[in-house]
C-alpha cells in the first residue's frame, strides 16, 4: 500500500491573498469555469496585485496546522507537514 497519499484542499474565496497560496486557481463566473484565454488574462491581472506576503504565509501556516492535527488524529506520518513548515521558515528567514 502506498503511504504517500496527496492531500487536496479546495478553497472557495474572493480573497486574492488566500487564493495565491494555491498551486492552481480556477476562476468561476456565473457558476461556470472561465475559458483558458480568460484565465491567462486573470493571471496577468492577479500578478499586478500587491499581495501581503505575511498574510499569505500566516494563512498557509494555519492550513498546515489543520493538516497536522488531522494527521495526528489518524496516527499518520507528519514528515511532509514538517518539511513544508521548514520551507516556510527558511523562506521567512531569507526575506
Amino acid at each position: 500500500m502506498n503511504s504517500a497519499m496527496g492531500v487536496t484542499f479546495v478553497i472557495a474565496t474572493h480573497n486574492m491573498e488566500v487564493a495565491s497560496i494555491g498551486s492552481r486557481i480556477i476562476y468561476l463566473r456565473g457558476g461556470r469555469v472561465m475559458s483558458e484565454s480568460d484565465l491567462v488574462r486573470i493571471k496577468e491581472e492577479f500578478s499586478k496585485l500587491r499581495v501581503d506576503k505575511t498574510a499569505v504565509i500566516k494563512s498557509y501556516l494555519r492550513i498546515l496546522d489543520l493538516e497536522e492535527r488531522r494527521l495526528r488524529r489518524l496516527g499518520q506520518d507528519l514528515s511532509e507537514v514538517e518539511r513544508k513548515r521548514d520551507l516556510i521558515n527558511s523562506f521567512i528567514g531569507s526575506t
